[in-house]
């Protein structure tokens, strides 16, 4: 994990959904089994809060660059609660979208760009993630990006 701490790039093969994807019940969930012993959930807790804590790298400046391959099979085996399932899919949904870097947090306009689709950029709108996705070619969208930089 020292490693990772520094990496810049990080790309990840899993048969189940990553832990630094984990929503942190589905976390819990998973991490805890279908096992109930004593001082089990003590255990599970240390390694909930480090998991979570590795999150952290995916927030940091710079960014690494991120990719996640994930096992089909991991999508058609549900695990945990249905309520817990169902947050975990959307977790990983927003994970593919970025917001843009002017994003402020306020109620400014802006954008969320979505990677790992060669050749293509699909964009939305931050406030509208239900809404109509654009979709533009690499190249067109890379001049638009170097044209409004600073």
């Amino acid at each position: 994990m020292r490693l990772e701490a520094t990496a810049r790039v990080m790309h990840k093969l899993t048969l189940g959904v990553p832990g630094l994807l984990q929503t942190e019940e589905f976390a819990r969930e998973v991490l805890s089994g279908a096992q109930a012993t004593p001082g089990n959930s003590e255990i599970v807790e240390e390694q909930v809060a480090a998991r979570m804590g590795r999150q952290l790298l995916l927030r940091r400046t710079p960014a690494p660059n991120v990719r996640f391959i994930v096992d089909e099979y991991a999508f058609r085996r549900p695990a945990g609660t249905a309520k817990n399932w169902d947050d975990q899919l959307l977790r990983i949904e927003a994970a593919a979208w970025r917001k843009s870097s002017y994003s402020d947090g306020g109620d400014n306009n802006c954008v969320e760009v979505a990677a790992g689709f060669p050749g293509i950029v699909p964009v939305r709108d931050s406030k509208t993630p239900q809404g109509p996705v654009l979709v533009f070619s690499a190249d067109p969208w890379a001049l638009f990006v170097r044209s409004v930089s600073p």
